[in-house]
C-alpha cells in the first residue's frame, strides 16, 4: 500500500508524537463498537490519523519498533 503523498508516514513520526496520537485516539476507540478484527482496527486508526496528517501501514504496526517500510 502506498502512503498518500499529503500524509506523513507513521515511521517518520517521533516517539513523542506517536504517543500523543495514540493517547488522542483512545477516546475515539472508546466510542466505537468493540471488534477483534485487525482490519477494522487498522481502518479506524487510519481514519483518525488522516485527520491529523499522518498514515500507518500494516507493516509499521507489525514491526517491533513501528518503523517498517511498506
Amino acid at each position: 500500500m502506498t502512503i498518500p503523498a499529503e500524509l506523513r508516514p507513521w515511521s517518520l513520526l517521533g516517539e513523542g508524537e506517536r504517543t500523543e496520537l495514540m493517547l488522542a485516539h483512545q477516546p475515539a476507540c472508546d466510542g466505537e463498537a468493540l471488534t477483534c478484527s485487525f482490519d477494522r482496527k487498522l481502518q479506524r486508526m487510519r481514519v483518525f490519523l488522516r485527520t491529523r496528517g499522518a498514515w500507518m501501514t500494516e507493516a509499521e504496526i507489525r514491526s517491533p519498533r513501528g518503523d517498517a517500510r511498506a
